[in-house]
């Protein structure tokens, strides 16, 4: 059996990764599998975090519906959601991790311990 790698939009011609080394191998197909995990759970309603009501009521008004669009946010506009204080800043981030998003605006603030959006 041949595996080949390839993209719908790469011009370059596939690649046969049957013959790599075995750990190669086993490494692309777990970078695949996260991959395809993340982009699942991108498209997954932020309804389905276990968050607060008042953190889903927040991102509710803000018409906030996808995970995706939750990662999109940068930390300036996480600042400007009123009534979106650090207790549901640390619960989205802590929901995030569960999922494996650990790069997001959300870090980064909560990393600040603060939601002023003035320098300390």
């Amino acid at each position: 059996m041949t595996v080949l790698l390839c993209t719908a939009d790469d011009a370059r011609p596939p690649v046969d990764v049957t013959r790599w080394p075995a750990d190669e191998y086993l490494a692309l197909l777990g970078a695949l599998r996260m991959t395809l995990l993340a982009e699942v759970n991108r498209r997954r309603s932020v309804r389905e975090l276990l968050c607060s009501v008042r953190a889903s009521n927040v991102l509710r008004q803000h018409r906030i519906q996808t995970i995706g669009d939750l990662l999109e946010l940068s930390w300036q506009q996480v600042l400007r959601l009123d009534g979106f204080g650090m207790r549901c800043i640390v619960e989205v981030r802590d929901e995030l991790s569960r999922l494996g998003f650990s790069h997001s605006a959300f870090h980064r603030i909560a990393a600040r311990g603060r939601k002023v959006g003035a320098p300390s």
